[in-house]
């Protein structure tokens, strides 16, 4: 997996971050672009280094170890 899919939606984040930042507080963009993964199957993911850990950090918004604890 080469990550397209992550870094789409890294710009994705930034984009939605950009339009809203002035007309909506810092929660409701959040909200708006909150992503959520399967803990089991990252952690196969990420231990087989098919997914870069600090990616899925970047998308989730979350460090790895709470990503990856279950």
């Amino acid at each position: 997996m080469d990550g397209k899919l992550f870094n789409n939606i890294l710009d994705f984040k930034e984009f939605i971050h950009a339009i809203f930042s002035k007309t909506k507080d810092e929660k409701a963009i959040k909200d708006m672009i909150k992503i959520k993964v399967n803990r089991e199957h990252m952690k196969s993911y990420v231990k087989e280094k098919v997914i870069d850990g600090a990616l899925l950090e970047k998308v989730t918004g979350k460090e790895l170890n709470e990503i990856l604890a279950v």
